[in-house]
């Protein structure tokens, strides 16, 4: 049984991987939809399959939103 961790990256804040694990593909794409819309869509969102938790290894399978747009972060 494969578990699915929400990769969140933002020109603020860098790389996000420290969230809970999600059973499932789906479960992990709502709770990515949630975020992008808590960050209003300043970040994108990678859904990985986890391969192994102790060598943080893991596999991308979907990505959600856009690239954030280059200049600042907004204030």
């Amino acid at each position: 049984m494969s578990m699915y961790r929400v990769k969140l990256i933002s020109p603020v804040f860098g790389v996000d991987d420290a969230g809970p694990l999600h059973p499932g593909v789906s479960e992990a794409r709502r709770a990515a939809h949630l975020m992008l819309a808590l960050y209003q869509g300043r970040v994108r969102a990678e859904i990985h399959r986890v391969i192994d938790l102790r060598l943080k290894q893991s596999e991308c399978v979907e990505v959600i939103g856009p690239w954030p747009q280059a200049g600042p972060p907004p204030a």
